[in-house]
This record gives structure tokens, sequence and C-alpha cells, in this order.
């Protein structure tokens, strides 16, 4: 009968292969953490920097957000009479609600006012305040 060989490896071999992943594991362990302490110093450098630009003022800063009024553009108030050339002073408000957009337009251009008709003439007669001798109407 023939007897069956089996090989075994020596004791000392499978030392030190172990012994080699040990060291193997641990210096790429090493090479591991140093490249994320790499990255880290990197992020804390961009952040500090963001910080030394003003980057994050707005984030950190506790005031509270403007409000809309104070935001708006102020309103102009319109002045309440113009003296228009060749008709005298004039009301502003009630040019306006007495006469349409065209109308009033028409009568600056025209600086007379006889080119209105004789009902425009009617309802623009009361917003004169003061008018100029030429602005009378001709009889």
């Amino acid at each position: 009968m023939a007897k069956a060989v089996t090989t075994k490896e020596p004791e000392s071999k499978k030392k030190s292969m172990s012994f080699n992943l040990d060291k193997v594991s641990k210096i790429l362990s090493v090479a591991f953490f140093a490249i994320w302490i790499l990255v880290g110093v990197f992020a804390l450098l961009v952040i500090l920097q963001g910080f030394r630009q003003g980057a994050y003022s707005n984030l950190l800063s506790f005031k509270e957000t403007p409000s809309v009024s104070d935001t708006e553009v102020p309103q102009i108030e319109s002045p309440s009479t113009v003296n228009l050339e060749g008709i005298g002073a004039v009301d502003v408000a009630c040019a306006q609600s007495a006469l349409s957009g065209a109308t009033i337009q028409k009568l600056v251009e025209s600086k007379d006012i006889n080119t209105l008709t004789a009902e425009e003439r009617t309802k623009f007669e009361p917003c004169l305040v003061d008018a100029t001798p030429s602005a009378s109407p001709a009889q």
C-alpha cells in the first residue's frame, strides 16, 4: 500500500507571511490617516480664509433682516402747483383728475388753453391757480 504524502508548510513560513501582512496593513493605515489629516488641514485652511474674507459674515450675524419699508425708495412728492409757460400756475392734482393724460400733454406742448375743447376748458378752468393774461379765454 502506498502511503499518502501530505505536504505541510513549515510553521516558520506561516509566521513570516502573517508578519508581512501585519506590517503592510500598518503601513497602509498610516498612509490612509496621513492623507486624511492633510485633507482636513486643507479644509480648515479654506474655511479660515473664508472667515478672513468675510464669506460667512451673513451666516453668522444675528442682525434682523431689513424689512421691506427700510429698503423702499422714498416717494418723492410732486409739487401741488406748477407754473406752465403761457398758461400760468396750475393745480396738478386738479388737472390730472379733470383732464386725460393726452389732453394734458397737448396742453403743455401747445402752451395755450385755447387748444382745448369747450368741455375740457370748463373742466380745466377751476384748476388754474394764477392765470397769465394770454391764458384768459378769447371773447
